[in-house]
């Protein structure tokens, strides 16, 4: 303890030594010192100052240091700063250059999508007028007085083709159906997968049945809006074999119970012995007498 107080009497003594020596500096004595000397507050700050601008100091030394540290051991070359500023001046020329560009293309990027729409709507206008063109041309030629007269007659032949097809199929069994193909009348064999012939291959009993649609169609048509209830047959039927004379009567019946009177005029007793109901004609000098026959 003692050495301790030995201690800062010798430090007081070399401090108040150091304040002497400093005043005689000054030409100054103690009172003209305590006179000179500042308040309290303004030491503070002037203190706080001091520590302020020691530690910016230290932050300024360190940057610099880390300044050092990137450039590494590379000297400064105020050329090289000089093309560095040169070769920017330059990269922001290209980029306003190249902004630039850019908007010119996307103006006529806009310009090019617009004639395209523009192109677009001209092609379909087109194209619909086309479609009205050939729709008119074509009903153009059709209005010729030849040409008409061929339109309509192939309308007409289609609509019985389709109604003789129908009717054939269901006479045939479901075996055969009527249709054209390139001008000529064909059967499409469905017993045969669908094979499709020419009529000239039918039987004489499938030819006979063949014409009965097609006259069947061709009755229907000629009676418009009308119900044809009735339909008389004078023809072929002495020329058929039993076989065909048997699907013969087969579809006639099948015409029957279909709500259709038909009336058969032959001289073949097996197929008139199969109809419902008949009417016998009977010539002699006197002249002809009918006489009814039911089953």
């Amino acid at each position: 303890v003692q050495g301790t107080a030995d201690r800062r009497e010798q430090e007081a003594a070399e401090a108040l030594a150091a304040l002497s020596a400093a005043l005689n500096a000054l030409n100054l004595d103690a009172a003209q010192a305590r006179a000179a000397a500042l308040p309290e507050a303004d030491i503070a700050a002037l203190e706080e100052t001091a520590r302020t601008h020691t530690a910016q100091l230290a932050q300024l030394r360190e940057a610099l240091s880390e300044l050092d540290r990137q450039l590494g051991a590379a000297p400064f070359d105020p050329a090289a700063l000089a093309q560095a500023a040169r070769d920017l001046t330059a990269t922001d020329a290209a980029l306003s250059a190249a902004r630039e560009r850019a908007g010119s293309l996307a103006e006529q990027e806009r310009s090019v999508r617009e004639r395209l729409d523009r192109k677009t709507e001209l092609q379909d206008r087109a194209l619909a007028a086309s479609r009205t063109l050939d729709t008119w041309q074509s009903l153009t030629n059709s209005l010729r007085a030849n040409e008409f007269q061929q339109f309509l007659l192939a309308e007409i032949e289609a609509q019985l083709l389709t109604r003789a097809g129908i009717l054939l199929h269901e006479i045939s069994d479901g075996r055969y159906r009527l249709a054209l193909q390139t001008g000529e009348y064909v059967v499409q064999d469905l017993w045969n997968a669908g094979e499709v012939r020419g009529v000239k291959t039918l039987s004489g009993g499938e030819t006979f049945l063949a014409s009965l649609a097609l006259a069947i169609a061709l009755s229907d048509y000629l009676a418009g809006n009308k119900v044809l209830g009735a339909l008389f047959l004078d023809e072929g039927f002495g020329t058929l074999d039993p076989q065909a004379l048997e699907a013969v009567a087969n579809a006639l019946e099948n015409l029957r119970t279909q709500g259709r009177m038909v009336g058969v005029v032959t001289h073949v007793e097996s197929l008139s012995e199969r109809l419902p109901s008949r009417l016998l004609v009977t010539k002699s000098v006197a002249g002809s007498s009918v006489q009814r026959l039911d089953l």
